[in-house]
C-alpha cells in the first residue's frame, strides 16, 4: 500500500512493539542458552527486559499524515524529547554506538565459549546455528535501517535512487526478519532431541484425545448390547 497505514495510532504502536519484543526476546534467549541450556529460570527476566527495551516504541511510534501524498504513515516521532534535527541525530548516533558495544560483547562471549571443554561442543553447535540463522534473517533489516539513519545524518548518499532502493527493499527485509520466528521450531526440532521428543509426545497426546470420544462411544455401544442380551 505504499507505506500507507490505515489502522490507526493504537495498532501502529502495538504492532511495532510486538516486533521489537520478539526481536529482543530472541536475542536474550540465545544469550541465556549460551550460558545455560535450561532458560526456564530466566524467562521472566528475559520478557521483562525485552518489554522494557521495546517500551519506547509505545511512546514514540505514531501516525503522520502527509498532505502532499494524501497518505498516513506509521513512524517514530522523537519530537517529545528533542527540539531539533541535531538532537535527534544524537539519539540515532547513541543507538548505533550501543549496538556496536552489544555486538562486541556477544562476539567476545562466543569466542570464550569456543575454548571451553569438549562436552559443550554439541550445545555450541546448536547455539551457533540459531545465532547464524537469526543474524542472516535480521541482518538485511538492520543494514537498511542503519543506511536510512546514515542518510538522515548526511553520512550516506541521500539521492533519490538510493532512497527509492531503501523503500523498495524494506518490505522484503522485514519479511525475511519475520521468517526467523517461523524457522525456529524446525531448528529446535532438528537439533534438540528433548524438544523433538516432547513435540512427538504432545502430538500423540492430541491423537489420543481425539481418539478417546470414539473409543468411549464404542465401549458404551458394547455395554448397551450386552445389557440388551441379558434382558
Amino acid at each position: 500500500m505504499g507505506y500507507h497505514w490505515p489502522f490507526g495510532v493504537a495498532l501502529c504502536k502495538i504492532s511495532s512493539y510486538v516486533v521489537l519484543l520478539n526481536m529482543y526476546a530472541s536475542v536474550f534467549c540465545l544469550t541465556c542458552m549460551s550460558f545455560d541450556r535450561h532458560v526456564r529460570s530466566s524467562l521472566k527476566a528475559i520478557w521483562l527486559l525485552s518489554g522494557l527495551l521495546a517500551a519506547p516504541t509505545l511512546l514514540f511510534r505514531t501516525t503522520k499524515f502527509d498532505f502532499t501524498s494524501n497518505r498516513t504513515s506509521c513512524a517514530m516521532d522523537f519530537s517529545l524529547v528533542v527540539s531539533s534535527k541535531d538532537q535527534e541525530s544524537l539519539w540515532v548516533a547513541a543507538m548505533m554506538v550501543c549496538y556496536c558495544f552489544i555486538g562486541c560483547t556477544v562476539t567476545r562471549h562466543f569466542n570464550t565459549l569456543r575454548k571451553e571443554d569438549q562436552r559443550k561442543r554439541r550445545l555450541l553447535k546448536i547455539i551457533t546455528t540459531l545465532v547464524v540463522v537469526f543474524a542472516a534473517c535480521w541482518m538485511p533489516f538492520h543494514v537498511l535501517k542503519s543506511a536510512d539513519a546514515l542518510s538522515y545524518l548526511n553520512l550516506a548518499p541521500d539521492t533519490c535512487s538510493f532512497l527509492r532502493f531503501l523503500l523498495l527493499a524494506h518490505p522484503y527485509a522485514t519479511c525475511l526478519a519475520y521468517v526467523n520466528s517461523c524457522l525456529n521450531p524446525f531448528l529446535y526440532a532438528f537439533f534438540d532431541l528433548r524438544f523433538r521428543s516432547q513435540c512427538l509426545c504432545l502430538l500423540n497426546l492430541k491423537k489420543s484425545l481425539h481418539a478417546s470420544p470414539a473409543g468411549s462411544l464404542s465401549s458404551q455401544k458394547t455395554e448397551a448390547q450386552s445389557l440388551a442380551t441379558k434382558v
